[in-house]
């Protein structure tokens, strides 16, 4: 059963701010034959041929209690600067340019042409293991999920007890339109994923650690102060190394700089986590400007033989063709690990916000390109670790390829694997169009930032890490020196363009695409066909064009996003005569990848749009219209499926025969409310012509959503608001 099923009416009160609720599920009866589609009309385009585990140890005392800055407000990382004046999470930064090196057909339509024993184990360091991620990560909405929530208070720690064995080690998890507006509503339909509000957060571990805390060490030694740091595990041998480096304190006879190797913060002055992102993620506020003391960049890992095909290592594939490749149906599948547990996926997830920005000057296309690449991954929860160990298995690349496939990790992990060999040969991939690195920042706390003993001591940890007698110390661990060493190892790249900062929209943009759900739709869209459809307006890039002609242009793209889920059709509405029909059917409705004639649903849609002409001199049977669609919707409701009908319309309810006053068609449309059988109305109203009040009264009555858009410049960008209310679990 399809989660997710619409049943019910959306109250105000069970509204987030972001228009997203969470009704409880129900079943649904067997679908009801079509209805005999309305009758055809001149304007229409030709229709082609039809063990237990132990109890938990006494949580850590928590830090003192500072101030809390939003993630928006927290300082980013050094390498993030590039986006701190972006207008837009998916505007381009001043200065950038579009890639020529994007598919072709976000542009016209084209196919898509394809462009081993581990290391040593590192010294021993001291560890521990933190609270679990779900314990310190706030919720990202205004509601929590589960609907009961589990508090997590903190208490006093007790005295020390002694050593005690290594704890067990838990689960590895190292991850304008018009048409464009039919695209954004419909990535809701078109890329078949949902919203699942809340977050089911894991904690990460990279290895077995004994359990402890970096606010065991002292504060001071010897009277000198100590900096306690707490040091992700994949780089915390290193740091202890630099710490020792740094030398102890003779009066006291202690390390000045004590290292606790953990995933999430367990206390200290100061956090090395892997990217700044885990810091934005858990709000943990840091003094501005941190230092970079390592990087490893985020690869695609590829068998050997795909990755030539694709003309490596002298050229890398880009994000925008992987996913051009993906909405086509070719290629290999692509798997990324939750942008939550997961530091590849959380820094993949970012890497392809910021590819598809590149393609476009509308950033409601580069969303919609992005989240179509969310939906159609094989695996959105993926473990690096897990699926690194089923290539190692494998004797047969091209069996390889199909059975694994692509999926991201670093490239410290992708080093690691090939210090061994394995009958597959292995390549990783350097995304050109945009890439970043997880780059081991040095956050202080503010309290420590304002102690000028304890920044003098980040700044020597920080010059020894940075010192070039000390490179081969991260090579050797297949991480880089913020420097221009690299690790050797087959399958690498040496150089590769400059990464990309962490945007400011990190935490937004990891919830989203952590909380997509594969949802079977049943869609119906209602285009307004009459003749103010024919007016005048400026395109994203100031161009005059008419709302028709923008539709066209977009329609095309749109069509590539529908997932494989999706069952639609689509209807124009217009009157251009008297006794014409108040729709007419130019798609009829049926699953995506059923074929229409000779060419699949897919294409016949993509040819609709192509061919949308508004009428002039047509009136807008609007109510008609909604009507006779949520009624057709009701006979096809299926059990494993959401139905939704996305209007279309830059008017109001007005010179046709079907023209009826307000109050009798909101009648009629909750006399068509079925508990058993629901359907939601989407409606979008673009221009102040739109009548904005009865399109959110309708809304309301199905529990659907209104958005209002005045410039088509920005109506993509409106409707990602309807995408996420329609994406959300009923």
């Amino acid at each position: 059963m399809t989660e997710g099923r619409h049943h019910r009416r959306r109250d105000d009160d069970d509204l987030t701010a972001d228009g997203i609720y969470v009704p409880p599920p129900r079943e649904m009866p067997r679908p009801r034959s079509e209805p005999p589609a309305a009758a055809p009309s001149p304007w229409a385009p030709a229709a082609p041929g039809k063990p237990a585990a132990p109890p938990p140890a006494p949580r850590p005392a928590p830090p003192p209690e500072r101030p809390r800055r939003h993630p928006e407000q927290a300082p980013s990382d050094a390498r993030s600067s590039a986006w701190t004046e972006r207008p837009s999470p998916w505007a381009p930064a001043d200065g950038d340019e579009y890639s020529d090196d994007h598919p072709a057909e976000y542009e016209e339509e084209e196919p898509y042409a394809p462009v081993e024993d581990l290391p040593p184990p590192p010294p021993a360091h001291t560890a521990a293991k933190a609270p679990r991620r779900e314990d310190w990560l706030p919720p990202l909405y205004p509601q929590e999920w589960p609907p009961t929530p589990t508090q997590h208070d903190w208490k006093p720690a007790p005295p020390p007890p002694p050593p005690a064995p290594p704890a067990p080690r838990p689960e590895h998890r190292s991850g304008t339109r018009w048409w464009v507006a039919v695209g954004v509503v419909i990535v809701a339909l078109a890329v078949a994923a949902g919203v699942a509000v809340g977050l089911n957060l894991a904690s990460r571990s990279g290895a077995d650690h004994p359990e402890g805390t970096a606010g065991a060490a002292g504060t001071t030694c010897g009277g000198r102060e100590v900096l306690r740091a707490t040091v992700t595990p994949e780089l915390a041998p290193v740091v202890e190394r630099a710490a020792a480096d740094i030398g102890v304190n003779q009066p006291g006879g202690c390390q000045l700089v004590a290292v606790t190797a953990t995933d999430t913060y367990a206390g200290g002055e100061a956090w090395i986590p892997a990217t700044a992102g885990w810091a934005k993620l858990a709000k943990f506020d840091y003094a501005a400007d941190p230092v970079s003391l390592a990087r490893t960049p985020v690869v695609i890992a590829s068998t050997r033989a795909y990755a030539e095909s694709l003309g490596w290592p002298g050229k890398q594939p880009t994000w925008a063709g992987l996913g051009a490749a993906l909405n086509n149906g070719q290629g290999p599948k692509l798997s990324i690990g939750s942008p939550l547990h997961d530091t590849a996926g959380l820094l993949a997830a970012m890497e392809i916000q910021s590819a598809m920005a590149r393609t476009t000057t509308d950033p409601g296309i580069a969303q919609m390109r992005a989240l179509s690449v969310r939906a159609r991954l094989a695996d959105a929860e993926a473990e690096p670790a897990k699926l690194l160990e089923k290539m190692a298995q494998q004797t047969d690349a091209a069996k390889a390829l199909r059975d694994v496939g692509l999926f991201t990790l670093t490239e410290q992990d992708f080093w690691k694997y090939q210090q061994s060999r394995h009958p597959v040969a292995m390549a990783a991939l350097y995304p050109a169009d945009a890439i970043a690195e997880a780059d081991f920042p040095l956050l202080l706390t503010p309290k420590a930032a304002g102690d000028g003993e304890l920044t003098a001591l980040a700044g020597r940890l920080a010059e020894r890490m940075h010192a070039k007698d000390f490179a081969e110390q991260l090579t050797s661990r297949g991480l880089r020196p913020v420097g221009d060493a690299a690790p050797s190892g087959d399958g690498l790249t040496a150089q590769y363009q400059a990464p990309i900062g962490l945007p400011d929209n990190v935490v937004e943009w990891a919830a989203t695409w952590a909380q997509y759900r594969r949802l079977a739709y049943h869609a119906l869209l209602l285009v307004d066909a009459s003749a103010s459809m024919n007016d005048e307006v400026h395109d994203r890039a100031g161009n005059v064009t008419t709302k028709a002609g923008l539709l066209r242009s977009a329609g095309v793209q749109a069509a590539q996003l529908f997932g494989d889920e999706t069952s639609l059709g689509v209807w124009m509405f217009a009157s251009p005569t008297a006794d014409a029909p108040p729709f007419t059917v130019v798609l009829p409705f049926g699953p995506i990848g059923e074929r229409v004639g000779d060419v699949p649903r897919r294409e016949a849609m993509r040819k609709v749009a192509e061919q949308y002409t508004a009428l002039p001199k047509a009136g807008t049977p609007l109510f008609e219209t909604v009507l006779r669609g949520v009624g057709d919707l009701k006979d096809r409701s299926a059990s494993d499926a959401v139905s939704l009908v996305v209007v279309l319309t830059d008017g109001r309810d007005q010179d046709s025969r079907f023209a009826m006053p307000t109050d009798q068609f909101l009648a009629r449309l909750t006399g068509l409310r079925d508990p058993g059988r629901p359907v939601q109305v989407f409606a979008i109203g673009y221009g102040g012509d739109a009548d904005m009040t009865v399109l959110r009264q309708m809304a309301q009555l199905t529990g659907g959503r209104a958005v209002a858009s005045n410039d088509p410049g920005d109506l993509a960008s409106a409707m990602a608001k309807i995408f996420l209310a329609a994406h959300a679990p009923r």
